[in-house]
């Protein structure tokens, strides 16, 4: 299955309402006007790296996030963007959890994703400085074979008891699953074609290297997403984090 890079966000465009070409004409003329007009006092929004985020406060982040894989509470920036996620869901009739991820047996080495602006960690908190980038959180968006609609407690998808059960006993696999995650650099990151708990992450080799022996290699592909409410909407979350 191949699934458009951004087809959620832009799904959710074509929802809505078009303008007439004359109206945009009369718009277009106006608004160059008021650019002539406002151009010495409108600022530019900072990109997610211009932006710079506290140390500290972002390694607390993981740590928790890394509780979560054994039980332990969401984070508040967790929590948030899950909230907020679950409702932007829910007006496109997608189902939404936050298990993104099911450590396996094996722990020896770092689980990570390969992100377009570097190697993200996963787990291990250990090997936390060996990372440029560390996993924060995310959510899953779904077509549900029960027909619910926005969150879904994890607990109800993880009926398989293992880590490689997948989603496959309560998810439409022969519909799209959008897969974000969050990075401590400020990005919201997607993955395509995220059928299993482990799409989109690979583990480290015993050498901590992702070719090491021992390694095991990403699957799916990671790319940052389009999704420009998506971002928008995490970034707003992290602002009590900047330095």
């Amino acid at each position: 299955m191949v699934i458009g890079a951004g087809a959620l966000y832009y799904q959710k465009q074509a929802n809505q309402p078009q303008t007439s070409n004359s109206s945009v004409s009369s718009q277009s003329s106006t608004t160059k006007h008021a650019k002539k007009s406002t151009k010495a006092v409108i600022n530019k929004p900072k990109s997610p790296r211009e932006l710079h985020y506290n140390p500290q406060k972002m390694q607390q982040l993981f740590n928790e996030q890394l509780a979560t894989y054994t039980g332990g509470p969401s984070s508040v920036v967790q929590a948030d963007f899950y909230n907020w996620a679950a409702q932007y869901g829910q007006g496109m009739g997608f189902a939404v959890t936050d298990w993104i991820f099911s450590p396996t047996n094996n722990t020896t080495s770092a689980w990570y994703a390969k992100a377009p602006n570097g190697l993200m960690q996963v787990t291990n908190a250990g090997a936390y400085h060996q990372f440029k980038l560390h996993l924060l959180g995310g959510v899953v968006f779904f077509t549900s074979l029960q027909k619910q609609i926005g969150a879904v407690p994890k607990q109800q998808l993880q009926t398989g008891g293992t880590s490689y059960a997948g989603y496959a006993p309560q998810v439409n696999l022969a519909l799209p699953i959008y897969k974000y995650l969050l990075g401590d650099d400020g990005v919201v990151y997607e993955v395509d074609n995220a059928t299993s708990p482990l799409v989109g992450f690979g583990q480290v080799g015993l050498n901590g290297q992702p070719d090491g022996q021992n390694a095991t290699p990403v699957n799916g592909q990671i790319f940052v997403s389009p999704d420009k409410n998506a971002q928008k909407a995490y970034q707003q979350i992290l602002k009590p984090y900047q330095d």
